[in-house]
Parts: C-alpha cells; sequence; structure tokens
C-alpha cells in the first residue's frame, strides 16, 4: 500500500516545518510592516511614493507567505487523510481548494512582478516549480480518489 503510516508520518512532519518556516518568515516580515506603516504616517502619498511602494510590495509578500501557508496545511490534511485510509471524492474537494489556492498564488506572485518584488524570471521559475508540485498534488489525490 502506498500510503503506510510512517510515509504519511514523515510527509506531515515535513509540512509542519514548513508551516513554522513560513510563519517565521511572516513574523519577521510583519515587524518590517509596522515599520512602513509608521514612516508611512510621514508622508503625503504625492511627496514620496517610494515609502508606500515598499509598504505594498511587503503587503503582497505577506499575503503570499500566508497563502503559502494555507497551500501546505490542504498538501497536509491530504496526507493526513490518506494516512487514515480515507478514499473518494474527498480528494476531488481537496484537489480543487489546492488549485483555487495555487491560482491565488500566481495572483498575488504576479502583483510582486508588478511591484518589482520579484523580478519576471523569478516568477517564471516559481510557475513551473509550482506546476510541478500541483501535479504530484494531483497525483495523490487521484491515488486517494481511486483507492
Amino acid at each position: 500500500m502506498f500510503a503506510t503510516q510512517q510515509m504519511t508520518s514523515q510527509c506531515v512532519a515535513d509540512c509542519d516545518k514548513r508551516i513554522a518556516s513560513l510563519q517565521t518568515k511572516i513574523n519577521g516580515w510583519k515587524m518590517y510592516s509596522g515599520v512602513l506603516s509608521l514612516a508611512s504616517g510621514l508622508y503625503d502619498k504625492e511627496e514620496d511614493k517610494s515609502v508606500f511602494k515598499m509598504e505594498d510590495k511587503n503587503t503582497e509578500k505577506i499575503r503570499n507567505y500566508e497563502n503559502s501557508i494555507q497551500l501546505v496545511k490542504v498538501e497536509k490534511l491530504i496526507y493526513q487523510t490518506l494516512g487514515k485510509g480515507a478514499k473518494g471524492v474527498i480528494f476531488q474537494k481537496l484537489f480543487q481548494k489546492y488549485s483555487d489556492l495555487m491560482s491565488s498564488s500566481y495572483d498575488i506572485s504576479g502583483n510582486m512582478v508588478r511591484l518589482a518584488g520579484i523580478s519576471e524570471g523569478e516568477y517564471l521559475e516559481y510557475c513551473k516549480e509550482s506546476l510541478q508540485q500541483r501535479e504530484y498534488i494531483q497525483a495523490l489525490c487521484l491515488y486517494g480518489e481511486k483507492l
């Protein structure tokens, strides 16, 4: 059987590590966001647009990390569901949720390119890698659906 308890436990533990890492990044950027918010209060929007652009980039970065946490949580739920021996339609719903979050991720990353938070090359690389991850998640869900 593909989904042994040991295997799913290791996958869940990996997800927990990734969630903790992403949360640490969010905490750091939220502190930075607070400083930017204070600084933006000192300027008129027309006076210094660079402060507001930095604030917008930071906001998108935080949104990206928060969305990534949601993606990893869905992945974790898929592993847990496989580990419990569940099958059927639940996997279609989990994959749909994952796909919706992935679409949001592409939108957020696109905004980051527009705001010069990441380069277009980084965005394209992210899209390529995330497509591979999405195909992996789809394979897991198809497996679970067919059990």
